[in-house]
């Protein structure tokens, strides 16, 4: 009995000691400063295990490096972590290495969201030129005072080239008569640009409901690349109407019906059939 209630109060004195742990900041706090309490606040580290304790730090210190504070440090001591972020570093000049070298200029915090920010933007402009599997990738990063500069490596990969597309989802619909919407023959270059006009297309296609992204699916070499759309068809038979009585009217009933049937055969068109009935003297068919 006296070795168990030994027990509770050691893991007692554990579970208050790990709760108690203060975070402290040496000079301003950084705007992620929620974030790194968060982080404590969900780590139940025992004060004497010095592993997680390092594991803690190591992982603070990531976060801030992720936000552009190069030389951020944290320590622990005395049931405290003590942060000291330094200054948020930012992006001077960045440059491409492609065929040709480029040089920009510009300023912008040093962060990850930024950094892929900037290396999409130059993939995506040889995206739009055909090189869709574009990559740029950071090669070194040159620490000045406050400011850091990049150097960026594009692998242009080879011009892509659009083989052939596969449409999900269609049971009744001619692909054919699909393929005469979207207007994108065998052969042509691949590009973010053609990719969004595609969906543009698919999107407005009357008497089906297209789910976007279009998937792209590279074949070997990389060279040509598979297109597929996912279709939902709408249900071909749909009936809007209603009816009802008027007591001042001979015949008494009178009626709306507007009977619609679309892609019956696969071919896109659509059959509308309306009557409506508003008095005795006044009631309309067509077709």
């Amino acid at each position: 009995m006296k070795t168990t209630l030994v027990i509770l109060f050691a893991t007692l004195i554990s579970a208050i000691s790990s709760n108690s742990v203060e975070i402290r900041y040496f000079g301003e706090a950084p705007e992620q400063s929620s974030i790194l309490e968060s982080e404590i606040a969900k780590t139940p580290f025992s004060l004497t295990d010095s592993t997680k304790q390092k594991q803690l730090l190591i992982s603070l210190q990531l976060k801030l490096q992720q936000e552009g504070y190069l030389d951020a440090i944290a320590e622990y001591a005395n049931d405290t972590v003590t942060i000291d972020a330094g200054a948020q570093y930012s992006v001077s000049l960045i440059r491409v290495h492609d065929s040709t070298s480029k040089v920009t200029k510009l300023k912008v915090p040093f962060t990850k969201n930024n950094t892929e920010a900037l290396l999409s933007e130059e993939a995506d402009r040889l995206s739009a030129k055909g090189f869709y599997f574009a990559t740029a990738t950071v090669t070194s990063v040159v620490k000045r005072e406050s400011s850091v500069e990049l150097d960026v490596s594009i692998n242009r990969g080879p011009l892509v080239k659009v083989s052939s597309s596969r449409y999900v989802g269609l049971d009744k619909t001619n692909a054919i008569l699909i393929e005469r919407y979207l207007g994108i023959p065998k052969g042509d270059t691949l590009s973010e640009e053609s990719i969004k006009e595609l969906e543009r297309r698919a999107v407005a296609i009357p008497f089906i409901t297209f789910k976007p992204p279009i998937v792209v699916r590279p074949r070997a070499g990389y060279t040509e690349a598979d297109l597929e759309y996912i279709f939902v068809e709408r249900r071909p038979v749909s009936i809007f109407g209603g009816g009802g009585y008027l007591p001042d009217d001979p015949s008494g009933l009178v009626w709306n019906l507007d009977l619609r049937l679309r892609n019956i055969f696969g071919d896109g068109r659509e059959v509308s059939v309306v009557s409506d009935r508003r008095a005795s003297s006044r009631s309309n068919f067509r077709v």
